[in-house]
């Protein structure tokens, strides 16, 4: 486990998601400490990007919050960019990634990882994010030491237990374990309040991917490669798929592409940017790859197996600038 200097967070003004909700906000005072900590502990991708534009809010406030940051290292070379994206610097790295472990080998080393530091620092307040192992072991964590959970993203189902898997699960038990909700829209606050958790311990606040939209847009421009696939592509209407989920493979991929196939044959004014990443057996080699079909190309599933292999990687930002090249967005 490492440890790594603090560096502040500049970036451009964003706005804070307003909250709708009559109950009051949860204070940080705690008699361990005059300036109340929060630990915001975070892991994957999707976490940063969501947490990102809260970090920065906490560390602007005038100096009665002390942020402290934890990446697990359930992703690497994934989270790097967004790191350096957002400007932030994690006061510890876990270092947890490890070549084909399990969700339970995560879990177990981050709540290894992350116990000396809860003891250590006495957080008022554990900040996670969403569904990922890591947030489940920060739950359980904040838990453990009695510390007040506040989850981000709360109140997301699907209705099946094993679909996403294991990220479904995940949620349900984070949400027994949180005592603050963040809910992103009003029906994730129903569905909470239909589980029993208490209307005062939910705020409904919007999603801060939102935040970490316009943020990219505003401090990223499109890079020489999404350039020339807009050129490529220019005078037709653009479709941008992205599928790349565990439970996605296999039979159902290869219809769902059938099927796109079909559409995409069918209308000579459509351009289609498939934009994925490829899966290796080292979770940490993940990238995000894209490549136009084109209406003169066969759609083969032998060819579109052969796109795994091929074009340079692209990123976030990239991908949000083919689709917002359409949109009207402005930054």
């Amino acid at each position: 486990m490492s440890n790594r200097s603090t560096a502040p967070i500049s970036v451009s003004d964003g706005q804070v998601p307003q909250l709708h909700t009559d109950a009051p906000l949860p204070s940080l005072r705690d008699s361990r400490s005059s300036k109340p900590k929060v630990l915001c502990v975070f892991g994957t991708r999707p976490e940063i990007i969501k947490l990102a534009p809260i970090i920065r809010e906490l560390k602007q406030q005038p100096g009665d919050i002390q942020t402290l940051t934890v990446m697990s290292g359930q992703h690497t070379d994934l989270l790097e960019p967004f790191l350096k994206l957002f400007q932030v610097r994690p006061d510890f790295d876990l270092q947890v990634m490890e070549r084909q472990q399990t969700p339970n080998e995560v879990c177990a080393r981050v709540l290894t990882g992350l116990g000396p530091i809860v003891r250590k620092e006495a957080p008022a307040m554990v900040v996670i994010q969403g569904d990922t192992t890591t947030a489940l072991a920060g739950a359980l964590t904040g838990f453990h030491h009695k510390t007040a959970v506040a989850h981000v993203e709360a109140g997301l189902r699907s209705g099946d237990p094993g679909n996403p898997f294991p990220e479904e699960m995940n949620r349900r038990l984070i949400s027994r374990l949180t005592t603050y909700h963040f809910a992103a829209t009003s029906g994730n606050r129903e569905l909470l309040l239909r589980e029993g958790v208490p209307a005062d311990e939910i705020f409904v606040t919007g999603n801060p991917v939102v935040d970490s939209l316009h943020y990219i847009l505003r401090n990223t421009e499109a890079s020489s490669r999404v350039r020339d696939l807009l050129e490529q592509t220019a005078g037709r209407k653009l479709l941008v798929l992205t599928t790349h989920r565990r439970e996605s493979f296999g039979q159902a991929m290869r219809q769902n592409l059938r099927e796109i196939r079909k559409f995409v044959e069918s209308y000579e004014d459509v351009a289609l940017i498939f934009a994925f990443r490829r899966r290796r057996p080292h979770w940490a080699s993940q990238s995000l790859y894209c490549e136009p079909i084109r209406k003169d190309r066969r759609l083969s599933t032998r060819a579109l197996r052969s796109w795994w292999e091929m074009r340079q990687a692209i990123y976030w930002p990239c991908s949000i600038a083919l689709t917002t090249s359409q949109a009207g967005w402005k930054k």
